[in-house]
């Protein structure tokens, strides 16, 4: 396959540098994630149908019902959480937690490597008291 020189700078005409990608006002929006949950909602439908279709025709008829009512119930609850779940990572973003969360792993950090110290403290006096 040969690409003309047209057909390359077509290409580069249309698509935009990366600087210009990368432009804040180019970022995901709050309508992206609305367009997160409408997809997270479709596919908990689309199982939920599946899976009514299967409790249907493999369960006797004297289980589908319940069987029914608590997959047609837990897609409603899947969709409340799913729906009411932005709040949620909204909180988490503003600037306190984020100090909050940073403050908290730092101190992990300091857990952590003060336990690797007094772990080589003590192999060192083992290695020392073996040598003796």
């Amino acid at each position: 396959m040969v690409i003309s020189a047209r057909e390359i700078t077509s290409y580069t005409q249309r698509t935009p540098p990366i600087s210009v990608m990368a432009h804040p006002s180019n970022q995901p929006s709050q309508d992206d994630a609305k367009d997160v949950r409408l997809s997270a909602l479709q596919k908990i439908w689309s199982y939920a149908t599946g899976m009514l279709a299967l409790a249907v025709i493999f369960t006797p008829v004297r289980h589908s019902t319940v069987i029914s009512i608590a997959i047609v119930s837990g897609a409603a609850v899947s969709s409340a959480v799913v729906w009411r779940g932005d709040r949620a990572s909204t909180s988490l973003s503003s600037p306190q937690a984020m100090k909050h969360l940073e403050e908290r792993i730092a101190n992990l950090e300091m857990i952590a490597s003060n336990d690797e110290l007094d772990l080589q403290r003590r192999i060192e006096r083992l290695e020392s008291g073996d040598r003796h």
